[in-house]
């Protein structure tokens, strides 16, 4: 018996709706598919085409972004870096005021370790030198205390710095000069003038002598004062220039000095007798007065025994005058000599300025 297979009853095709509707839509049927799916794909093209071109402008924009980003992150950082470096120089590197402070406060440890050397060192050297100078015969102890507040304690033990057989007396002392040794060790020059006592042992007789003596005295200079450290050197000390013999000076044209010298002659009466308000009337308006104080009869104006009358380039008139003067309190004769300026205002002279030097009066000039 043959049976017949049975067909499969193929499932009617489902229907789909239209979503949003109620229509029905065959699955199998191809236009119909074509109306469902071509429209849903070209809108999902438009949109890949569409973030295509939004990922391409982002692209650009980011680096944009990155690079501004980084630039302001580089100056960000040398700006910490610059404020940093300069806030550690600043305190590495005093401050000019403080500079000025530190230099100040040095100057015056300096002062208070060395103090005033051309007035403190010279006098102390010349101070001791007078005690140094001075001994009576068998008065080794008298002049130890006195030299005791100026030397070293060795040197105020030493034995045998006098014999102590005579007396002498420093009758002058005179610290003239100094020479650096190290920062703070000086010789000191000194000259000095001594009257010494000779006994004659066998008469018994004292005579009185004067001498001259240069010292060299070694001074150092501590944290407390200054301190003689070791004994004077006797030198000899030469500081005459020999060859310097400058010859009476001509500071210009000269000029007949009859009509000047009433003038003259009326000041010097004036500065040596009279009182300041004549002198001040005798001077120029611009004329130092300080240089002008009177001797108030102290001494005495006898004559003028030359006067010399110069005419400079700068139309002053420069007089060279030797003149005699009288102390009034031995009446003893003095002579003297200097230079004034004197300015002509109409038919009157007027003195602007006065100085000891007659000679080497183009350099001095020059100098000014």
């Amino acid at each position: 018996m043959i049976f017949k297979k049975k067909e499969k009853k193929e499932a009617p095709p489902k229907k789909l709706k239209k979503k949003g509707t109620g229509e029905e839509i065959n699955q199998e049927d191809p236009e119909d598919s074509k109306e469902i799916n071509i429209p849903s794909k070209e809108p999902k093209l438009k949109k890949k085409e569409n973030n295509k071109v939004k990922k391409e402008k982002d692209d650009s924009y980011i680096m944009k972004k990155n690079t501004g980003m980084q630039a302001l992150r580089v100056l960000f950082w040398l700006i910490l870096l610059f404020i940093f470096f300069r806030g550690v120089f600043e305190i590495l590197k005093p401050t000019k005021a403080s500079e000025i402070t530190a230099i100040i406060n040095n100057f015056k440890e300096e002062q208070k370790l060395i103090g005033d050397h051309p007035e403190e060192l010279m006098q102390f050297a010349q101070d001791f030198a007078k005690e140094y100078l001075t001994y009576n015969q068998s008065g080794e102890s008298d002049f130890r205390e006195r030299i005791k507040p100026y030397v070293s304690k060795r040197i105020n033990n030493l034995s045998g710095i006098y014999g102590f057989k005579n007396s002498a007396k420093a009758i002058y002392v005179n610290a003239y000069r100094k020479e650096a040794y190290s920062s703070s060790q000086y010789d000191v020059y000194v000259s000095a003038e001594v009257q010494y006592e000779i006994k004659n042992l066998d008469t018994g007789e004292i005579k009185q002598s004067t001498d001259l003596c240069t010292l060299k005295i070694p001074v150092t200079v501590t944290n407390k004062g200054y301190c003689i450290e070791g004994l004077p050197l006797y030198v000899a000390d030469n500081r005459l220039d020999t060859s310097f013999n400058p010859e009476e000076a001509m500071p210009g044209t000269e000029i007949d000095s009859k009509e000047i010298e009433p003038a003259i002659t009326n000041f010097l009466d004036a500065y040596y007798s009279q009182d300041q308000s004549m002198i001040n009337y005798l001077l120029t308006e611009d004329a130092d007065k300080s240089k002008f104080i009177g001797l108030s009869k102290r001494y005495s104006f006898e004559k003028i025994d030359s006067i010399k009358a110069y005419k400079t380039e700068g139309n002053e008139i420069i007089c060279i005058l030797k003149v005699k003067i009288q102390d009034a309190v031995n009446e003893e004769t003095i002579y003297q000599e200097f230079n004034v300026q004197v300015i002509q205002g109409g038919d009157k002279y007027f003195i602007k300025d006065i100085d000891s030097k007659i000679t080497t009066l183009n350099l001095n000039q020059e100098d000014k």
